[in-house]
This record gives C-alpha cells, structure tokens and sequence, in this order.
C-alpha cells in the first residue's frame, strides 16, 4: 500500500522517465535559459541562506513503480521537510525507532533546527511542568506531583512513583532493587535533565537521564560523605540557541554540564570548621575535580552547616544556595579564575524586611527569586517577594522588590476548606513559584496532622487562594513527610529534548541503549 503523495511522486517519476524516453537520441533538449541551475549545496530561505549537509543530499533513490512505492523511497530533503511538520516533539523523536535510516535524519543537527526554527514561527509553548520528590506515601515510594497546563488554570497531578518514571535506569533493574526506593534520591533537576542518585545517604554514585526520551549517563563514582547530606546542583548550557531578532537557530552540540557538590572542611589536611570546598564534575573532562574555598571565605568563617541542604536553584547558567546568615551563595561553575579557583560568592539579603526569614529562593520566568518559607495566615508574617536583578549596582546584584507584604488573611477562597480558627492558628509553608506566571505561588500547611494535605494556588495580585491538588495518602498524615532537606523541581520540556552529556569515555559503553536499533 502506498499513500496518496506517493502514488503522485511514483507517477510524476514514472511520467518523466516515459517521457524521456520517447525523444530521439540524436536531439538534446535546451534548457530554458531563465531556469535558474539548482544548487546541490545550499537553498534560499527567508532570512539567508540555509545549508544543506551533504549526507542528506547524497540519497537519491532510484524511481520506484507505483504499485512498489512507500515512503522509503522519498529523498532525505522530502522526508525531513515531514518530520519537521509532525504536530510534536515526542512523535518526531519517537520515529527514530522506525529504521535506521530515519534515527540518522532525526539526528542530524541540521533536522534539528529546521524542527526548532518551525516551532518557534509557529509560536508553540514550550510545555513546562513543575515536579515535586518530597512526598512519600506509606509504602516510602517517592511520589511525583506534575502541574499541568489545562485551562482555566494550571493544575497539579500526581503521577506514578519516581521508579516507574525512572525505571529504564540500571538501578531499578532487577532483583536487588526490590523494596529499596526509599532509599533514592532525586537531587537536581535542569530543565528536562534529571540528576539523581540511587542512595538517599553515602551517596557516590549519580545518573544524568532525561526521562523524556529515556537516555540516561553514570557519571564516575565519587567521595561518598556518609549519612551527610550535601548542597548539590546540575546546570548546563542550552543545547540550542534562539536570538529573538534573527531567523538563526544554533545548535550547541557540545553543550557542557556541570555536577556540583559543596562539601566542609575538616577532612585531612583541612582547617577544621573553616570554610568548605567545591567538587565539580564536568562533561567534557567526564572527571570530578576539588576547588578549596578562597583565603576570604575562610576569614569569613563561612561553614558547610550555614549551607541549606535544598538543591541549587540553576539560573541563567548559575548556581543558587539560600544559607542560613540570610544571604544567598552564588557559584558560577563554567567561570574558574587564573589561579584555579570557581568563581563563587555571597549575595547579601535585602536590606529591609526580615533577611534571616529569606530562606525559599527559586525561579520565575528566568530570574531568582527569593521569599519567606513560613508565612502566617493572620497576617502576621505577610508574602513579601523579592527579585535578583543581575545588573551590577556598585559591583553587586540588587534584590528588587516585587510583592510587599502580602497579607494571606486578605485572601478570597474560591473553596470553603478553611476555617477562621486554621487561618489563625496555622502557619503556611512556600512549595514554590510558578514558573511562568509572576502573580502566582504555590503554599501548604505547615502542619499536616489537622488540616486538609493539600496543595494551595495563591495569586497574590488578585488576591485569591484555591486549592491545586489534593495529596491521596493511604495512612495517616503522620506516616507522611514533607523533608525540610528538599525543594520543588522546575521541569521544562524544551522543543527538543536534551540529550545526556555525550563525551564520557569513563564509562562509554554504560549509555543507555533503549533508543538503539
């Protein structure tokens, strides 16, 4: 069976070649001389011109008959120009496991501008979710709470454990994993990279997967540091490039990732409760390597337990900790000074307000925030947010006031499942920010024993709090925990997933091979 388009091209191939071949030999048919000569390298396109490889121009089937043609036998250019219009990212990458030859189209980087460069005229939204790890249920099988984006309003839902998300990765095959998953950990996310561990604590051992398309990477085993839980942090490059004033789409195939680990001093030939130093493992060394702390943070007597245990907030290439003095810990781990030491400091908290309160830092549309993680619901301790502006005031970034001292008792419920005497008695707990509308933030009861589990939706712009999801435990509240120790994910599926770091010949031949052939 052949498809309407093919049976056209079969005949319009079978028609030349007739055609062709009733002409006398001993005549040669002139070319119109105002047809342009094709060119085998390069076809205009708005903007400029844009470059063909040339494996994609090498491929000229042979024509097929009619009744024999399938979609085999269009040309690369034909098929390409197919894929790039399929209405999704995950059906075109799902192609790959077609044949052989559609997986090599489908990764070549120049498919995969063309995939992105149409996405972005047609204006598609990124789809972008926001996952919570925290939640164990009573079984201690780590829950996944993914915001969905349905009309009228974002949604929260709650998918299946972190192990059937996971499950393609070595540490969930087999026997041996029966029964273990609380003891895994998901200690970082970036965009669609998943940065995990199949240890809770003396964690040595890490995987960088994209649970979207199922590939995953063992990073080199590190120092473990017993039942000591450690700040770590994933960021990397963007795999591709977009300037909004250009038709240009540059595709960062040798996109760097960073691992880091913050862990004290106090080991051997270390000052003892003095400063800290920066483990960072690096994709394109596929090597972990120690930076010590410089001479200043020592002086400072900046210590490893100051630090908050949540996972770095990535932004804008950059590293975010909240510490417990009241400031925020910025490191930049593509940036090492001559000297050979990471380029990393200290962000001052807003002058006004309560700094030592600033303790919930995450990210809005592209920039830090940072607000209270406890807010009370009389009024008492109102929502006040601030943002990082990264342009330099006297050398240093300045927080920007963005919500002041927004009272939760000013709120209107959308449902009643608040009492008066729970508005006054309780406090409420930061989940996180939105990461695409700056109006909105997500809230829960700090105590789960006598109020509904529950997570809140609060626009604080329109004043309104309504509930996002409700949590579905098999046992008593007291069975389950939020961990302090953990924060909220901001998960974005980008137009075209990321693929795991690639150049990492410690362990080469431990890649996934699930999208294999």
């Amino acid at each position: 069976m052949i498809t309407r388009s093919g049976a056209m091209i079969g005949a319009k191939r079978s028609s030349s070649a007739i055609t062709k071949s009733r002409q006398p030999r001993s005549k040669k048919s002139k070319k119109s001389p105002d047809t342009p000569k094709p060119s085998n390298s390069s076809r205009k396109r708005r903007g400029g011109t844009q470059t063909i490889p040339q494996p994609l121009l090498k491929r000229s089937p042979s024509p097929p008959s009619i009744s024999n043609s399938t979609i085999d036998d269009l040309p690369d250019l034909v098929l390409v120009e197919i894929f790039c219009r399929l209405p999704h990212n995950k059906v075109a990458f799902g192609c790959k496991l077609v044949s052989k030859r559609w997986r090599t189209l489908l990764s070549d980087p120049y498919f995969v501008c063309k995939f992105v460069r149409l996405q972005r005229d047609q204006q598609k939204p990124l789809l972008k979710s926001y996952v919570m790890v925290p939640y164990r249920d009573a079984k201690q099988k780590t829950l996944v709470l993914t915001l969905s984006p349905k009309p009228p309003h974002p949604v929260f839902e709650i998918e299946t454990s972190i192990s059937s998300i996971l499950s393609f990765l070595p540490c969930f095959q087999g026997d041996d994993y029966a029964g273990k998953e609380d003891d895994f950990d998901v200690v970082g996310i970036y965009n669609d990279l998943v940065l995990c561990s199949p240890n809770f604590s003396f964690q040595r051992d890490y995987y960088i997967c994209n649970s979207y398309t199922k590939e995953w990477v063992r990073l080199p085993p590190t120092f473990p540091m017993g039942e000591l839980l450690l700040p770590i942090g994933l960021v990397c490059d963007p795999y591709y490039n977009i300037k909004e004033d250009s038709t240009d789409i540059k595709l960062n195939a040798q996109y760097r990732c960073r691992v880091v680990r913050i862990l004290p001093n106090g080991l051997p030939n270390s000052p003892r409760n003095e400063g800290f130093y920066v483990e960072i493992f690096s994709s394109e060394t596929g090597k972990w390597r120690e930076y010590p702390s410089s001479k200043e943070f020592c002086k400072q007597r900046r210590r490893f337990t100051s630090f908050s245990k949540c996972p770095g907030v990535a932004c804008n290439g950059k590293l975010y900790w909240w510490n417990r003095d009241g400031n925020v810990f910025e490191l930049d781990p593509f940036n090492i000074s001559s000297n050979g030491d990471v380029i990393c400091g200290f962000i001052d908290a807003p002058a006004e307000g309560r700094p030592k309160g600033y303790k919930h830092i995450g990210v809005c549309r592209g920039r830090l925030r940072m607000c209270p993680d406890l807010i009370n619901g009389s009024g008492s301790d109102p929502i006040i947010i601030w943002e990082l502006n990264e342009n330099q005031v006297d050398g240093k970034p300045k927080w920007c006031l963005i919500f002041n001292e927004v009272s939760l008792s000013e709120m209107i419920q959308k449902q009643p499942f608040i009492t008066p005497d729970q508005w006054q008695t309780d406090n409420f707990k930061m989940v996180g920010f939105h990461p695409n509308h700056g109006d909105i933030v997500f809230l829960q009861f700090s105590s789960v024993r006598s109020h509904p589990r529950c997570i809140f939706m609060c626009n604080l712009r329109q004043k309104t709090l309504e509930i996002a999801t409700k949590i579905p435990f098999e046992k008593s509240p007291d069975d389950v925990y939020w961990s302090s120790c953990k924060g909220t994910h901001p998960y974005v599926i980008p137009w075209w997933p990321t693929p795991v770091p690639r150049k990492l010949d410690y362990h080469e031949d431990l890649r996934s091979t699930s999208m294999s052939l």
